[in-house]
């Protein structure tokens, strides 16, 4: 839960740092490139935290999800659809997860 915080926080300062440096003035390029990489930084995070979580002093893998974001992977490296990608990953994960708690 304290990463969700602290990934929410970066977020919303790198929001406001964005807006306030971006008003009517040029960006250097380092800002540049940081703020380019923002959004595929935060998607990683938020992918990572939902695939691999710490419970009780160890880690935990989420097959479900694992399974899930690995087929998203692929479908949008084949297909270049990202709608079709997500459709794809949310029922591998779906399907993942019946079948390792069913079985």
């Amino acid at each position: 839960m304290a990463v969700n915080c602290r990934i929410a926080v970066v977020t919303y300062l790198s929001r406001i740092a964005g807006i306030e440096l971006m008003a009517k003035r040029p960006l250097p390029p380092k800002l540049q490139t940081f703020f380019r990489y923002v959004p595929i930084a935060m998607m990683a995070a938020l992918i990572a935290n939902q695939v691999v979580s710490s419970e009780g002093g160890g880690m935990s893998l989420s097959y479900p999800m694992l399974f899930g974001c690995i087929a998203c992977a692929v479908v949008l490296q084949l297909r270049k659809r990202f709608l079709l990608a997500v459709v794809a990953g949310v029922l591998v994960g779906v399907a993942a997860r019946y079948l390792l708690h069913h079985l």
